[in-house]
C-alpha cells in the first residue's frame, strides 16, 4: 500500500471523537471504489441525510449514516469509522493503518519538508515581526518569508555538497504551493538569499519588501502607480474604490512616494479608459457585457435552415418511481430556429444519445426533411458510436453538423426553454419556478405550494405519465400561440411557431425518403436472400420472413444489408452488403405470413398468390437467360452440335437444320458455301469443294 503526505488527517469532532479521514486517492486505489460512485452514490446520500443549513460546512456533521465526507487538504476525505464494513476488511486496522502513514512520511524527504515547513509557518513567524514596519498584512507575510529561510539555511548547512542543488530544488518545489510572497520562486535566486544567510548578513536585509526604498518613482504623474491601480481595479476579487485607495496609499508610503489625494484616486478609477480596461474584474457577469464586443446576428431566414438539439429538466415537481425514489422529466427538444418551433422530442429521467436519436427521428418523420445545419453539443453519449454513426451518415446526405461547447452556441434553444417556462408552464400547477440562480421576485414559488403540492402528489395524482401529459400540454400550447401574444419583440408576428415552420419556404432543407429515414435511425444486420427471394431473419427472438419482387436485387446479391423500424415490420428496406456508408439502396421487401393450407381455414388464394410470384420470377430468369445465350446472326445452337451424342437428340436436329439453312443461304447468294467462315479458292473444282464440306461437317 503506497501512502503519501495528507492521504491520512486527524481530527476532533465536537462530541471529542477522534476522527481519522481517509482521501478519496486511497479508497479509489486501495479499496477499489470508483471517483464517479463516490460522488454521485455515496457523496449525495449523504448529503441528503444533513440538514440543508449545514450542508455547505466543509466538514458534514456526523449522522451515523455511511460515507460521511469532508473536504480537507484540498481533497474529499471519509470518516473511517462511517465506512461501510465490507470497505473496512479491505483495508488495515485503523492503528496499523496510521503507524504505516507516518513509516511513510518519515521515508519521504519532501513530504517531510513540507511538514516541517508548515509547522514552522505555525510557530516560528513572531520572531521576526519586531524586524517590520508599516502595513501588518505585509508585516506578517515577511515573518513568514524570514522563518522558512531560517529553516532552509539550517537544512542546506547539514546536507553535503553534493546534495545541495536536489535540496534547493526540493525547496522551490515547495514554495509553489505555500503562498508566502516575497521569496524567490527558482531556486538558484533562493539559494542565494540561503547562502547570504549562512555567509551572516541579517535575515531582515535578505528579505524585504519588493521596490522597497525606491525613491526615483514620479508622483502623480507616475507610470508605476498608474500600474497599481490598474492591476487593483482589474483583479477578479472586485475590491471597493475605497480599498483600492487605501493599499495604494499604503503600498506609496511603503515606496516611500507621495501618496495623491483621494480625490486624485477617484477621478482615475471614475476615468472611462480606466474602467474600459479592468471590465474583467466583473467576470462573465452581465456588468462586463457592455465593455465586450458584440456581433449582430441575423435570425435563419428560412425552416429548415437550422435545427438545434438540447435538453434539460422539466422545471415541475418531481414524481416518484416504483422504488419510491423522486425523478425529475427531462426532455430533449429539436428546434427549428427560424421558426422557433419544436419539431422533436423526447421525454425520459436522463438525459443519454438514445433520446437524441429518438427526438431527432421524431422531427424527421414530421417534417419530412433533414435541416441544412444541425447544432448539438456535448450530451451525455455525444462520442459513442451510435452517435458518431449518425453524425457520419447525415453528413453523407449533405447536413452540416455542428458540435459546439458553448451555451451561446445554442442560445435559440435556451432562450425557448426560457420562454417556455415564465410564459406557458406557469399556468402548470406543478411548476415550482425557475433555475436556482435566477434573482427574479418572481421566479420562485413559495415553499409552502411546493409543500402542498408534494402532499398532493402522495394521492398518485403525479407520476412519470402525468408529469409527461403535462409537459405535452404546454408544448402544445407553445406551439399554437401567435408570438404577439406574449412577445414584445415580435408583438406584430401574428403567427404561431408552428405555423411559421408550416408556411416558411424550404429552399435548402434535404428531403428525407422513408427509407433515408429507416437507415438513418433504423437498426440493420446483414441476412441472406434465398429461395426466390425469401429472407429468413431472427428480430427480438421472432422469425420473419420478407419477399423481395425485385428480380435484379435477387439475381445479383446473395447477401443484403436490412434496415428496419421496429415500430413498423410490415415493410423494410435493402442496401447492397458493402462498406461504403452511402451503399446503394436496392429496394423494399415486404412481411409474408405463412400461409395456411390445413383445416377449415385454409388459405388457397394466399397459396396462389405466392405460386404466382414464384412463377414471375421463374419467367424472368428463363428470359433472361434467352437474352444472353442468343447469337446475332445465329438461329441454332451450335454448342448443341459441339456436344455431339450428349446433347438433346431434338436440339441437335434443330441445331443441325438451322447450320445447313445458313449455309444453302450463303451458297445462294455467291454460288458457293461457306467453308468455316472463308471463301474456297478459286482453283478448287465444285466435287473438290462438296468433299471439303463433307469432311469439315462430320466433325460435328
Amino acid at each position: 500500500m503506497k501512502l503519501y503526505l495528507h492521504d491520512i488527517t486527524q481530527r476532533r469532532d465536537r462530541d471529542g471523537r477522534m476522527v481519522t479521514w481517509l482521501s478519496e486517492r486511497l479508497l479509489t486505489e486501495e479499496v477499489g471504489v470508483s471517483k464517479d460512485y463516490l460522488r454521485f452514490t455515496c457523496r449525495r446520500n449523504f448529503r441528503a441525510s444533513v440538514s440543508p443549513a449545514k450542508r455547505n460546512k466543509t466538514i458534514l456533521p456526523d449522522t451515523k449514516r455511511s460515507w460521511r465526507y469532508a473536504k480537507l487538504n484540498g481533497q474529499f476525505c471519509y470518516d473511517y469509522d462511517r465506512l461501510p464494513q465490507n470497505r473496512k476488511e479491505q483495508l488495515p486496522g485503523k492503528d496499523l493503518l496510521l503507524q504505516q502513514y507516518n513509516s511513510a512520511l518519515k521515508n519521504d524527504r519532501r513530504a517531510r519538508l513540507k511538514s516541517n515547513i508548515e509547522a514552522v509557518l505555525k510557530t516560528d513567524c513572531g520572531a521576526y515581526v519586531h524586524h517590520y514596519r508599516g502595513d501588518y498584512e505585509h508585516i506578517q507575510t515577511l515573518a513568514k518569508a524570514c522563518a522558512i529561510i531560517n529553516y532552509m539555511a539550517k537544512e542546506v548547512a547539514a546536507v553535503e555538497t553534493t546534495g545541495k542543488c536536489q535540496l534547493l530544488k526540493d525547496f522551490s518545489n515547495l514554495m509553489d504551493g505555500s503562498g508566502v510572497a516575497y521569496l524567490p520562486r527558482h531556486w538558484r535566486r533562493l539559494g542565494e538569499k540561503i547562502d547570504a544567510v549562512l555567509n551572516g548578513k541579517p535575515i531582515e536585509q535578505v528579505v524585504r519588501l519588493p521596490r522597497s526604498g525606491n525613491k526615483n518613482a514620479r508622483q502623480y504623474d507616475d507610470p508605476e502607480l498608474m500600474s497599481w491601480l490598474l492591476q487593483m481595479r482589474r483583479l477578479q476579487a472586485n475590491y471597493t474604490n475605497a480599498f483600492v485607495i487605501r493599499k495604494l496609499r499604503t503600498m506609496c508610503v511603503l515606496a516611500e512616494k507621495k501618496a495623491p489625494s483621494k480625490s486624485w484616486f477617484e477621478s482615475k478609477l471614475a476615468e472611462p479608459l480606466t474602467k474600459f480596461l479592468t471590465a474583467d474584474r466583473f467576470g462573465s457577469g452581465k456588468l462586463s457585457d457592455r465593455y465586450k464586443g458584440y456581433i449582430p446576428i441575423e435570425n435563419a431566414l428560412h425552416a429548415g435552415d437550422c435545427w438545434m438539439a438540447d435538453g434539460t429538466r422539466v422545471n415541475m415537481i418531481a414524481f416518484k418511481d416504483a422504488d419510491g425514489k423522486e425523478r425529475f422529466l427531462y426532455w430533449l427538444a429539436i428546434l427549428d430556429v427560424h421558426s422557433g418551433d419544436i419539431v422533436g422530442v423526447h421525454f425520459d429521467t436522463k438525459e443519454d444519445r438514445w433520446g437524441y436519436i429518438n427526438a431527432l427521428k421524431m422531427a424527421v418523420a414530421h417534417t419530412g426533411y433533414l435541416p441544412y445545419e444541425l447544432v448539438i453539443d456535448r450530451f451525455p453519449g455525444h462520442n459513442t458510436e451510435e452517435i458518431k454513426i449518425l453524425i457520419q451518415r447525415l453528413e453523407i446526405m449533405g447536413v452540416k453538423v455542428t458540435i459546439t461547447s458553448k451555451s451561446t452556441g445554442k442560445a435559440k434553444v435556451e432562450r425557448t426553454f426560457e420562454t417556455i417556462q415564465s410564459v406557458f408552464m406557469a399556468e402548470s400547477e406543478w411548476y415550482y419556478g425557475e433555475g436556482v440562480q435566477s434573482r427574479r421576485d418572481s421566479a420562485h414559488r413559495s415553499p409552502e405550494y411546493i409543500a402542498k403540492q408534494k402532499k398532493k402528489r402522495k394521492d398518485g395524482a403525479w407520476s412519470f405519465d402525468e408529469a409527461y401529459k403535462e409537459m405535452m400540454r404546454v408544448l402544445d400550447l407553445y406551439r399554437s400561440t401567435e408570438l404577439s401574444r406574449y412577445s414584445t419583440k415580435f408583438s406584430r408576428v401574428q403567427m404561431s411557431p408552428r405555423e411559421m415552420q408550416a408556411k416558411s419556404d424550404k429552399p435548402h432543407a434535404i428531403r428525407a425518403e422513408l427509407w433515408q429515414t429507416v437507415q438513418l435511425f433504423g437498426l440493420e444486420k446483414t441476412v441472406a436472400i434465398r429461395k426466390g427471394g425469401v429472407i429468413k431473419t431472427t428480430i427480438q427472438r421472432v422469425d420473419y420472413h420478407f419477399v423481395v419482387d425485385e428480380y435484379d436485387t435477387i439475381a445479383n446479391h446473395n447477401t443484403v444489408r436490412l434496415c428496419y423500424d421496429m415500430e413498423d415490420l410490415t415493410e423494410v428496406y435493402i442496401f447492397a452488403n458493402n462498406d461504403d456508408p452511402n451503399r446503394d439502396y436496392l429496394g423494399t421487401a415486404t412481411e409474408q405470413r405463412k400461409v395456411q393450407i390445413y383445416g377449415p381455414g385454409a388459405d388457397g388464394e394466399g397459396i396462389g398468390r405466392a405460386q404466382a410470384r414464384l412463377k414471375h420470377i421463374e419467367d424472368a430468369r428463363n428470359a433472361h437467360y434467352e437474352d444472353l445465350v442468343e447469337v446475332d446472326g445465329a438461329d441454332g445452337d451450335e454448342v448443341n452440335i459441339l456436344l455431339g451424342p450428349l446433347a438433346d437428340k431434338i436440339d441437335k436436329g434443330e441445331a443441325e437444320s438451322a447450320w445447313l439453312e445458313e449455309r444453302a443461304i450463303a451458297w445462294k447468294d455467291k454460288g458457293k458455301p461457306r467453308l468455316l467462315e472463308q471463301e474456297a479458292p478459286e482453283d478448287m473444282d465444285e466435287q473438290e469443294i462438296s468433299d471439303l464440306v463433307s469432311n469439315a461437317r462430320s466433325q460435328y
